[in-house]
């Protein structure tokens, strides 16, 4: 037995010391019990004793748990209390501090009441419930047989001295309860952030629905996400500053609600375009339309304006309302061009995003007027109306002739073929026939 005083001892004397340095040992709630009598003449005698719960307490002895030592005062007359724990066997001690893990369950104390030459009509065990004390447990005290709801009244006075009473947490079915306090969210812009209820928020029993007070300044919903339960929360377009979000639990027997810290700083973000730099294709002498619908955002939810530059070979006429663009290319152009798709917010710098087209060649007409005339030296030459259109009659620009010359009439045999640029060609006569076909190349 000195051997286990001696270690009660070194306990406490841990526990203040750690204390006096500023670690936090108090548990997560306390209550003070403070049992008293009257006596004659007037004078009270009192006593207190704490119960509570901690995270980091045991069920049994440690560190947060106050030993009641020493010999009974010196006075002929006092009063004591404290909490006996014959139930830890060989560590029998009596605590004036008896705290409890914080797990949520049933949870008993048995409070001894002890006096010496008392003699009082008048005795009382008060209490102040701490507001820190789970609204999930009804403290009940529990005296003569009889229990008193101890949230409805803060004392309990009695005539007659009893030895002991009970103090007993019975948990409230289906009361939520907050796990830890939810986090401030903070934005520097106006894209949504998410919270999972379920690392916030507990149930003793059953299961919880949830809900949000309306806020002005935030757009606010539930949202599933993979069976996870989630509140989704922005800033309105052109809040900035800090607020308060409500999010209320609701079980079976109770709700309980966590107030959030929501703010908005004053950054602005330029438009973006949520897709790789366009690439289209058309025909020479037609038209693409091209389309940003979903392609262009914004995260401060800014109202945003497009505009498209064609350069010296497009024209372009845009539409607004369904968020796209005809362009056209100018009569008879082909090649690759890079048009410029500029975003702006009127806030942020623009946004100038390259469209790059490829205009591909239409088939040109065929060579019309074909004529062959005698030139000097030997030699003839060939000619034909210049092609400026294609099949279709539409302009067409940069076409060039292929000439091929055949020995025999059925056009089977190419003894030669020449590239020209102008709708004319002299050949070297040849002492042999020759047929020829002249082609419109359009490349």
């Amino acid at each position: 037995m000195v051997t286990l005083e001696i270690r009660r001892k070194t306990l406490l004397l841990l526990a203040l010391t750690l204390l006096l340095c500023g670690v936090q040992l108090h548990a997560a709630w306390q209550m003070e019990l403070v049992y008293s009598a009257v006596i004659s003449g007037g004078t009270t005698l009192s006593d207190n004793a704490v119960l509570g719960e901690h995270a980091n307490a045991l069920e049994g002895y440690d560190y947060l748990d106050i030993v009641m030592l020493g010999a009974p005062p010196m006075n002929p007359s006092y009063v004591r209390s404290y909490f006996p724990h014959t139930d830890w066997g060989a560590y029998y001690c009596n605590l004036k501090y008896d705290i409890r893990s914080a797990n949520i369950a049933t949870k008993t104390w048995v409070l001894t009441l002890n006096n010496s030459n008392v003699t009082s009509s008048n005795y009382s065990i008060a209490w102040t419930i701490p507001a820190s004390l789970p609204n999930y447990y009804q403290p009940k005290l529990i005296i003569n047989s009889t229990t008193y709801n101890m949230r409805n009244q803060s004392s309990y006075q009695y005539s007659s001295p009893v030895s002991s009473c009970q103090i007993r947490l019975d948990v409230s079915p289906g009361m939520p309860y907050l796990l830890s306090n939810p986090p401030a969210l903070s934005f520097s812009n106006n894209l949504p952030q998410s919270l999972n209820l379920a690392q916030y928020f507990g149930v003793t029993s059953g299961s919880l629905s949830y809900s949000f007070e309306p806020n002005a300044h935030l757009v606010q919903s539930l949202v599933t996400i993979n069976d996870t339960l989630r509140w989704r929360v922005y800033p309105v377009h052109g809040f900035l500053g800090s607020t308060t979000a409500t999010i209320v639990a609701t079980g079976s027997g109770g709700s309980i609600s966590a107030n959030i810290q929501v703010s908005r700083d004053d950054s602005n973000s330029s438009p973006q375009y949520n897709d790789s730099p366009p690439q289209l294709t058309m025909q020479q002498n037609s038209s693409v339309l091209f389309s940003w619908v979903d392609k262009i955002s914004d995260a401060d939810l800014d109202d945003w304006d497009v505009s498209l530059d064609g350069g010296v070979n497009f024209s372009a006429e845009i539409n607004t309302v369904l968020h796209q663009a005809t362009i056209t290319a100018n009569p008879g152009y082909k090649g690759s061009d890079t048009l410029s798709l500029v975003i702006s917010d009127s806030v942020s710098p623009e946004l100038v995003v390259p469209v790059h087209i490829s205009v591909l060649p239409s088939i040109p007409a065929v060579p019309q007027n074909f004529t062959i005339s005698p030139s000097g030296h030997g030699s003839i030459c060939l000619s034909w109306n210049p092609v400026e259109t294609d099949l279709s009659g539409l302009p067409l620009t940069g076409v060039t002739y292929r000439v091929l010359c055949y020995s025999d009439a059925a056009c089977n045999v190419l003894s030669n073929s020449f590239a020209v640029d102008l709708p004319q060609i002299c050949l070297t006569a040849s002492q042999s026939t020759q047929f020829y076909k002249v082609k419109s190349i359009n490349e």
